[in-house]
């Protein structure tokens, strides 16, 4: 396929593989050159720039010049064919550029040539089959995907995760035949597409799989005139077949006619619709006139070409067009609230024998007394939010659970009234885990990586005093219920710490808290204290190292799998108020909850009453069907 430039200069990003160093790329440049003036030795060189910063990062080198040509001094255009093999560099950490250009160190001559028709051919590997278009400003007019013009292999997926419509998204994605990313599920905070994105995309995505060698192997012409203002247009074409691609830009529907093109014969279908067009035939042309609202689609095909296939993706395009797209109450953005945490179950699943809960040993427990307290707390958003403050208007809740700026600093202020209690100087050992499992046989549901750190049924010697890990969030429950214990609240866990100083042993591990939050996608919990571990080189890391006590960190609850690891322990409180209390913190009987909507985070919020268990005060799921 053609590209038309014109110009003195070449640079491309080149996408390469991440894995061997020492592997080399072939890589083949065609064009037409036309040589002005001076200098008439035309060269290719590699540019060596920072992987960490895509194609824009920080130039760290180059290869020098690998080859060169010599052109003709007639001013005619001529072909040239550049092949040869990208040098090796380190591939993890460099991107490679090529440059296609005269060259002042091979040659100091000064001289002009110009370029045009470019085609850079790189061998197709899962490398570099797929990358992202992630966060790209709009053009005006849309614009044009430079790295698949470059290669229509390649295959960009439209993406800004965060926005409420994708409208832009999915306009620049019809355009350039290219792919969507959809990401509703955003590291555990829930912004799904709204009704009207999702009907374009089940529309658009038939058309694109359908002519998938269209798009990736066929002619493209981008930027292809139209009859109306405001309607952008892309073709295809390759063996009998052209398609266009329309986005109309007025904000109003069309209904006069949109394209003028060659008549060769073709039958013409409304894809969008899937129905058959009747072109209005002149003068060996064709006016095709389609309703039009944001989005559009036109085929053109030999009679030989419209296959059974063809004919059922018309099929699925009708009833696609007949189906309702979705309104306000659309189930698909609802989601539950998480300002507040969830009771705890009463008795953790487990498999073994069942054992009472023995009398609360309260031997070297840290008292804390009665009170109310407003508790500060400070952390990096980062990309997974946090809950929004009690009190917070439904309006700003998307303040708390957006995940952007990553590294932004998010403040809570909770005011929290506390029943006495006491809590554990340092978390649970090995050792007093093991005791446990002696008395109760305890095994949970899903065993994948419990204790796996002690290598077998029993613990060694040399871990016994230290902090049990590798247990997740119902394995220190289970254990706490056996110790007549409960794990501490975020506010318990705090005020203690504050409270006691030195004599609170923490940043070994991060700790579990009773504090697991459930907006009926993700489940997540909110971890205190910090570890020995801090795993360094990137800002998107998980914290480590020792937290400061007025911080904490948001730990998505995948499978008990991924949730026990080698940095996350806990510990344990006893109520000290009255007997059969289960939270040092107050707790207010039946409450209404709140359940968002975010399809637009931050939109009006919908209040529903949720049926609160009598028997463990936990809140009902069936009741919070829709």
């Amino acid at each position: 396929m053609q590209k038309a430039l014109s110009a003195s200069a070449l640079a491309v990003a080149l996408l390469v593989s991440t894995s061997v160093a020492e592997r080399t790329e072939p890589l083949v440049i065609e064009g037409e050159e036309r040589w002005r003036e001076g200098n008439d030795r035309l060269c290719l060189a590699f540019d060596w720039c920072d992987r960490t910063q895509a194609s824009e990062g920080r130039w760290r080198g180059w290869s020098t010049v690998v080859t060169t040509r010599t052109l003709p001094k007639d001013g005619a255009w001529h072909t040239f064919r550049f092949a040869t093999e990208v040098p090796a560099f380190d591939h993890a950490a460099i991107w490679a550029r090529p440059i296609l250009a005269m060259d002042g160190t091979f040659d100091a001559t000064q001289g002009a040539v110009a370029l045009r028709n470019l085609r850079v051919l790189v061998p197709k590997t899962a490398e570099r089959a797929v990358s992202w278009a992630q966060g790209l400003q709009p053009f005006p007019g849309i614009g044009v995907l430079r790295l698949k013009w470059i290669e229509p292999r390649h295959m960009q997926h439209q993406i800004r995760r965060w926005d409420h419509s994708h409208q832009a998204e999915l306009a620049a994605a019809w355009l350039n035949g290219s792919g969507m990313l959809v990401w509703e599920n955003i590291f555990g905070t829930w912004n799904p597409w709204n009704a009207g994105d999702r009907a374009a995309l089940r529309r658009m995505a038939p058309v694109l799989r359908h002519f998938a060698p269209l798009f990736t192997d066929g002619d493209w012409l981008p930027c292809h005139p139209t009859l109306l203002d405001g309607v952008r247009c892309s073709c295809w074409e390759s063996d009998g077949r052209r398609l266009w691609t329309l986005v109309n830009e007025s904000g109003t529907t069309l209904e006069a006619p949109v394209l003028e093109v060659a008549d060769r014969g073709e039958r013409f279908f409304d894809l969008w619709n899937g129905r058959p067009l009747e072109p209005e035939r002149a003068n060996g042309r064709c006016r095709l006139r389609v309703p039009l609202e944001r989005f559009g689609a036109v085929a053109a095909l030999r009679s030989d070409r419209v296959s059974t296939d063809f004919r059922k993706l018309l099929e699925g395009q009708q009833a696609e067009a007949a189906r309702v797209a979705g309104d306000e109450n659309d189930p698909h953005g609802t989601a539950w609230s998480v300002v507040e945490p969830r009771q705890p179950p009463t008795a953790p699943a487990a498999h073994g024998r069942r054992a009472s809960a023995r009398p609360a040993d309260l031997t070297g427990m840290l008292p804390v007394e009665a009170g109310t307290h407003t508790f500060a707390v400070r952390h990096m958003r980062r990309e997974c939010g946090c809950y929004p403050d009690p009190g917070t208007p439904t309006e700003k809740w998307h303040d708390s659970l957006r995940g952007y700026p990553h590294d932004e600093t998010m403040t809570h202020q909770v005011a929290v009234t506390l029943a006495p209690y006491r809590i554990g100087p340092q978390p649970v050992t090995n050792a007093q885990f093991e005791a446990f499992l002696q008395a109760t046989s305890y095994r949970p549901q899903c065993p994948d990586r419990f204790l796996k750190h002690w290598g077998g049924p029993t613990c060694p010697t040399d871990l016994r005093d230290g902090p049990v890990v590798y247990v997740d969030l119902n394995d220190a429950r289970a254990y706490a219920a056996w110790a007549g214990k409960r794990l501490p609240t975020e506010w318990e866990w705090q005020r203690a710490a504050e409270l006691h100083g030195d004599a609170f042993r923490r940043g070994e591990v991060w700790e579990w808290t009773e504090s697991e939050r459930d907006d009926g996608h993700t489940r997540f919990v909110m971890l205190r204290g910090g570890s020995w571990y801090q795993a360094r080189g990137s800002v998107w890391y998980f914290p480590g190292g020792e937290q400061p006590v007025g911080t904490h960190a948001k730990f998505l609850l995948l499978y008990p799998g991924l949730d026990r690891c080698s940095t996350i322990g806990f510990r344990c409180v006893v109520s000290a108020a009255w007997p059969g209390q289960q939270f040092g913190v107050e707790w207010r009987g039946e409450r209404s909850e709140r359940r968002q909507t975010p399809s637009r985070l931050g939109a009006p919020l919908k209040r529903v009453p949720h049926r609160v268990c009598r028997r463990c005060r936990c809140r009902s799921r069936e009741s919070a069907r829709l």
